[in-house]
């Protein structure tokens, strides 16, 4: 409980004016010191203090604080992402050697590499997309078994390629890679998104298919269905894979927008807003309904 007081209290900080924030301060310094009171090494901790140095502009501290949070929980990739923010006040060379601190702890956490995306992106962030692509073939002789460099291999070629040719690469890799590992949902989400890249809508939509029958019960992959149906001019079907979702998620906000959004592009302006005012109704505390 101290934990998420913690965190709540540097989310408020974070957005005061400099007279709330004074008022803040103290707060936030008796949280802390009840955090380290109870769980002193615990990876949540330990982000609780990365974030409030960071708030106090101690990058180099928070840096560490946000390494030793890795080290208790390697598969957290927040803590990577705070640390490499940081990076944006260091100078090249310890930037680099953060990288080479990151990427150790990394790839000591054990078993497969979940966030081998994300951890490319932090790269091409920072360093460039060549740096980026050196890394991953590095990865790849390492782990030459592991989907998610495959993935993250396939993601780069997407979001960084230089066209039709670097899609069509991505697909080659992906249809290997399911081949191989057929539940590995990260895979499966790329494959469908380098179809659609080739604005190949019917394969998408198989891709999918084949998604949800594997794990019917992740949204996500049913919301892309709808869509891929839809932009393959299935409209009916893709109205029955939003409904068959609410059906199965009734609560869920992003089921309600993606209905109106589609109706929206349907024209069909009175019916979305009827869905959305049902929506807010259902789910009076999100924001993202009203918004819409």
């Amino acid at each position: 409980a101290w934990r998420e007081l913690t965190f709540s209290a540097l989310a408020r900080y974070q957005l005061a004016d400099d007279k709330k924030r004074l008022r803040f301060r103290p707060q936030i310094k008796a949280l802390l010191k009840e955090c380290d009171r109870t769980a002193a090494n615990n990876a949540a901790t330990l982000r609780a203090h990365g974030l409030w140095l960071e708030t106090q502009e101690e990058w180099k501290l928070a840096v560490q604080q946000y390494k030793e949070a890795i080290k208790r929980e390697p598969g957290m990739f927040f803590a990577y992402q705070r640390a490499w923010e940081c990076a944006a006040r260091l100078t090249e060379d310890e930037r680099r050697s953060l990288w080479a601190d990151l990427e150790l702890l990394f790839f000591h956490a054990g078993g497969d590499l979940v966030n081998a995306s994300e951890m490319i992106n932090l790269v091409v962030k920072r360093f460039g997309i060549r740096e980026a692509e050196h890394t991953l073939a590095l990865w790849q002789q390492k782990r030459p078994d592991d989907p998610n460099v495959v993935e993250a291999a396939a993601n780069l070629l997407l979001d960084h390629g230089r066209g039709r040719g670097d899609a069509e690469k991505a697909v080659s890799l992906l249809v290997s890679a399911v081949d191989r590992f057929p539940h590995h949902i990260g895979s499966l989400f790329a494959l469908g998104n380098a179809r659609r890249a080739l604005a190949d809508h019917a394969g998408a939509a198989h891709n999918l298919r084949e998604l949800v029958r594997r794990h019917p019960d992740n949204m996500t992959a049913l919301l892309q269905l709808a869509w891929a149906q839809y932009s393959n001019g299935e409209i009916d079907d893709a109205f029955a894979i939003l409904l068959e979702a609410e059906r199965k998620n009734p609560r869920n906000a992003s089921v309600v927008n993606t209905r109106a959004q589609m109706l929206v592009h349907c024209e069909r302006y009175d019916d979305a807003k009827t869905v959305l005012r049902r929506g807010i109704e259902q789910l009076p505390e999100s924001l993202g309904l009203r918004e819409r």
